[in-house]
């Protein structure tokens, strides 16, 4: 069995492109559901990813791959980052993009996240409150 899923999928080479598939957990509301990585190297049949948000700390089987056909992106391409699943998602993705405050009352304080962001609250802040609806 082992041997027919390897003859099955082809192994992957140094420069090859690829989608590894986000895990849930790792995953924002308005993140995408795969990465798009390039192999930067290959070792014990565990392959070291890069992508535009940096160089993966973990590696990955080829079971957590699909092959893409296309060169889209280069190992240049890869910034000089090591860093986790979640924050290379982030960086690459632009991240999921919500901020949310904790205020009771109406965030004048500087003490609102919001605020001290200079931003305006949202109804993400204050689901009960229509105002910011």
């Amino acid at each position: 069995m082992i041997r027919r899923v390897m003859r099955m999928q082809e192994s992957l080479q140094v420069e090859d492109d690829a989608t590894l598939r986000i895990p849930d957990v790792e995953q924002g509301p308005s993140d995408p559901k795969n990465l798009q990585v390039v192999v930067l190297s290959k070792e014990n049949d565990m392959y070291c990813l890069g992508c535009k948000g940096g160089t993966l700390n973990s590696c990955f089987t080829r079971d957590d791959l699909d092959k893409i056909g296309k060169k889209l992106l280069k190992v240049a391409d890869v910034p000089d980052i090591h860093d986790t699943l979640r924050a290379a998602v982030t960086r690459s993705t632009g991240g999921q993009g919500y901020q949310k405050c904790n205020c009771k009352l109406d965030c004048i304080s500087l003490r609102c996240s919001c605020s001290g962001k200079k931003l305006k609250c949202n109804s993400r802040c204050h689901p009960s409150n229509s105002l910011f609806i």
